[in-house]
């Protein structure tokens, strides 16, 4: 992958869905294990830092969707 950061590799999934707009719920793979795989990177290292980019106010994460809080700071992170 191109981008070097889990953060980057998060935002650049989460951007590359097409139409993807501010408080849309967008579903998750069903474990973080494939989400994981998918990104390239640990299901533990993953996890972090979904918690440190939903405390830094980018999304929120609902069961298994994720609401996309803004879309800017997803993007100043590519």
């Amino acid at each position: 992958l191109m981008y070097q950061t889990i953060q980057q590799r998060v935002a650049y999934w989460l951007l590359s869905m097409n139409h993807l707009s501010e408080h849309e719920r967008i579903p998750l793979p069903r474990s973080q294990t494939i989400w994981a795989n998918t990104l390239h990177v640990s299901r533990s290292s993953l996890n972090q830092e979904l918690k440190r980019m939903e405390k830094e106010g980018i999304f929120r994460i609902e069961g298994h969707a994720l609401i996309l809080l803004d879309q800017k700071k997803l993007e100043d992170i590519l």
